[in-house]
C-alpha cells in the first residue's frame, strides 16, 4: 500500500509538474482578435479605403457623394492602433476628382487625386501630418499623356512613374519650390518599368527592364537621391532562353542590396520561377534563376500525387540540363527584409477567360456606384501592400468585372546574397475575387516562427510554424457585442493585412442583427478587425 501510495504521489507530482510547464510555455500559435472598429454605412454609400500607418495606427478614406458649394466631399478619419477615432476631417475637392494612390512616409499621411476622365489631368496631393492632423494641398501641374503605374514620397519630393507613348518615365515635383522635373534616364522604347520604391536613407529606386533582341535583354536598377540625382546604375544581363516578369528591390535596410521576382520562358506571361540578383555596380552579378521545383512546397496546391510528379520531372528536366516546363500565373506581391536576409510573397492564381485582354494598360477602372464594390486602389499600388500594376506591355488589364481565382501563397526566405534557404506554402483553397489582387499576407517573429493568413468570407485562415510545429487556425470574425448575429459577409472590398509588430488588421462589410431587438431590422456597416499573433 505505501509503495503504491508513493507511486500515486509521484504520478500526481509529474503530471502537476507537467501542467505547470506547459502553462508557463507560449504557446506557438495564438491567434487573437482584439479591438474591433464599425462604422455604420447607408444605402449607396461608397466603400473605404483603408491605408496602414504601422504603429500610429490606420486612416480611412472615401468619397461622401456629397457636395458643398459645388466641392465633392470627402472623409478621412485617423484610427489608433486600438481602433479608436482620434481625428476625422471633411476634406472639400473638385467634383470629378479621385483617388488614385497614397503613401504613408515619416508621420506624414500623402493622398493622391486626380481627374479620371484624361492621362493629360493635373495631380492634386494632399499632405497631412499626423500629430498636427495639418493637411496641405499641391496642385502638381501636368502637361503630357502621362499613364501612372508607381508614386512614392522621398524626402522632400513625391515621385511619379509610368508611360508615355508606351515609354516609361520618372517624374518629380519638389514641394517646397512648386518645381517638376523629368528624371533623366528613360523615354526609352522597347522598356518596361517594373518597380520605383523608396530606399529608408530617403533614396529611391527604379527597375526596368530593356527588352530589345533576344541577346540584349537587361534588367537595370538605377537609385537616385531626393531630387533626382543618380548615385548608383547597375546594369544586368539576361539569358536569351529566359524573360523577367516581374522585379522588385530591397530598400537598403541592411548594406546588402537585391532584386527579387519571376521569370518565365520567353514569348511566355506564365511564371517558370523565382529569381534574385544582388545589386553591385563595382562588380558583374548574375541572375540567380529558381524553378518551381527547387522549392519545397510550391506544388502542395497541386495535392499529393500530382506534386509528387512534378517535383520528378522538374527534376529530371534540370538534371539533363533543360528548363523545367511547369508554368503558372504568379503574382509577386511582397518584398520583406530580415536580419539575415530577404523574403518574397507571391500568390499563384488563375484569372477567368473574361479578363479584359488588351495591349495597353486599363485605364482607371471605378470602384464607385455600389458601397461594397472591390477595393478602391485603381492602380493596385500602395505603400505597404501590393504593388501590381498593367503595362503597356501586359498581356491583359484586368478589370473589376474580372474573376481571379487564387490557389496558393508562396513564402520564399533568400539569404543575404541572393540563394534560397527555405520556403513555405499556404493553399488558398480556389479564393474567388473580382480582380487581381493580394489576398494574403505574413509576420515573422523570430527565426522559424512566422504566419501567412487570408480571409475568405466570415472567416480568417492561418497558418503558423513555429521550430517543427505547423498549425493552422480558422477564426470566426469577431462581432463587436455578444448578441449581433451575422446575416451577411459581403465578399467585395474586404482583405486582410499585415500592420506591425505580428498583428494584421481585417476588413469588410457586414449586414448585422442585433438579437436583443424584437425587429427584423439589420445594420450595415464596415469594419475593421484587429489581429495579432502571440
Amino acid at each position: 500500500m505505501r509503495l503504491k501510495r508513493n507511486r500515486s504521489i509521484h504520478y500526481l507530482s509529474l503530471l502537476v509538474t507537467a501542467v505547470i510547464i506547459f502553462m508557463s510555455f507560449p504557446s506557438s500559435s495564438q491567434p487573437i482578435q482584439g479591438p474591433r472598429y464599425e462604422k455604420k454605412q447607408e444605402n449607396g454609400d461608397n466603400g473605404y479605403s483603408v491605408i496602414s500607418l504601422k504603429k500610429e495606427g490606420l486612416a480611412i478614406v472615401k468619397n461622401k457623394e456629397k457636395y458643398r458649394e459645388g466641392k465633392r466631399l470627402w472623409e478621412m478619419i485617423l484610427l489608433d492602433t486600438a481602433l479608436n477615432e482620434r481625428h476625422t476631417a471633411e476634406l472639400e475637392l473638385e467634383s470629378r476628382i479621385n483617388l488614385i494612390g497614397y503613401e504613408y512616409v515619416s508621420n506624414e499621411l500623402y493622398l493622391l487625386f486626380r481627374k479620371t476622365d484624361s492621362d493629360i489631368n493635373n495631380f492634386l496631393l494632399l499632405q497631412t501630418n499626423l500629430t498636427t492632423f495639418l493637411t496641405t494641398n499641391y496642385t502638381i501641374k501636368q502637361q503630357l499623356n502621362f499613364k501612372i503605374t508607381h508614386f512614392t514620397v522621398a524626402g522632400g519630393s513625391t515621385i511619379f512613374g509610368g508611360y508615355v507613348n508606351r515609354e516609361p518615365a520618372v517624374f518629380l515635383y519638389e514641394l517646397k519650390s512648386d518645381q517638376t522635373k523629368i528624371v533623366p534616364g528613360f523615354f526609352l522604347s522597347d522598356t518596361e518599368l517594373l518597380d520605383l520604391r523608396l530606399n529608408q536613407n530617403n533614396t529611391f529606386n527604379v527597375l526596368i527592364m530593356e527588352r530589345g533582341f533576344p541577346e540584349n535583354k537587361k534588367l537595370v536598377i538605377r537609385t537616385f537621391d531626393e531630387w533626382g540625382n543618380l548615385i548608383l546604375e547597375d546594369i544586368m544581363k539576361i539569358p536569351a532562353e529566359r524573360a523577367i516578369l516581374s522585379g522588385m528591390t530591397s530598400t537598403l535596410e541592411h548594406d546588402e542590396f537585391v532584386i527579387l521576382g519571376t521569370w518565365g520562358l520567353v514569348k511566355s506571361n506564365l511564371a517558370t520561377g523565382f529569381y534574385s540578383v544582388n545589386v553591385d555596380p563595382f562588380s558583374e552579378q548574375s541572375v540567380q534563376f529558381y524553378d518551381f521545383g527547387e522549392l519545397n512546397h510550391f506544388f502542395e496546391y497541386l495535392g499529393p500525387k500530382k506534386a509528387e510528379k512534378e517535383f520528378a520531372k522538374a527534376k529530371r528536366s534540370r538534371t539533363a540540363g533543360k528548363i523545367p516546363d511547369f508554368k503558372a500565373n504568379v503574382n509577386a506581391i511582397k518584398i520583406g527584409e530580415h536580419e539575415d536576409g530577404f523574403s518574397l510573397l507571391s500568390e499563384v492564381y488563375n484569372p477567368s477567360s473574361n479578363l479584359n485582354s488588351s495591349p495597353y494598360w486599363n485605364n482607371y477602372p471605378s470602384p464607385y456606384g455600389n458601397p461594397y464594390t472591390y477595393g478602391y486602389n485603381p492602380y493596385g499600388f500602395n505603400s505597404f501592400g501590393s504593388r501590381n500594376y498593367n503595362s503597356p506591355y501586359s498581356s491583359y488589364s484586368t478589370t473589376q468585372n474580372s474573376d481571379v481565382s487564387l490557389f496558393h501563397s508562396s513564402l520564399v526566405f533568400f539569404d543575404l546574397q541572393g540563394r534560397i534557404k527555405e520556403d513555405y506554402g499556404f493553399k488558398l483553397n480556389s479564393l474567388k475575387q473580382p480582380s487581381l489582387d493580394q489576398a494574403s499576407d505574413f509576420t515573422v517573429r523570430k527565426k522559424n516562427n512566422l504566419s501567412i493568413a487570408f480571409k475568405n468570407e466570415e472567416t480568417i485562415n492561418i497558418k503558423t510554424w513555429a521550430g517543427d510545429s505547423i498549425i493552422q487556425d480558422t477564426l470566426k470574425i469577431k462581432m463587436k457585442n455578444p448578441t449581433d448575429k451575422l446575416r451577411q459577409e459581403h465578399p467585395q472590398n474586404t482583405g486582410l493585412r499585415e500592420w506591425y509588430s505580428n498583428k494584421f488588421y481585417v476588413w469588410g462589410y457586414e449586414s448585422i442583427k442585433d438579437l436583443e431587438k424584437n425587429d427584423d431590422q439589420a445594420r450595415y456597416i464596415f469594419y475593421i478587425n484587429k489581429l495579432e499573433i502571440k
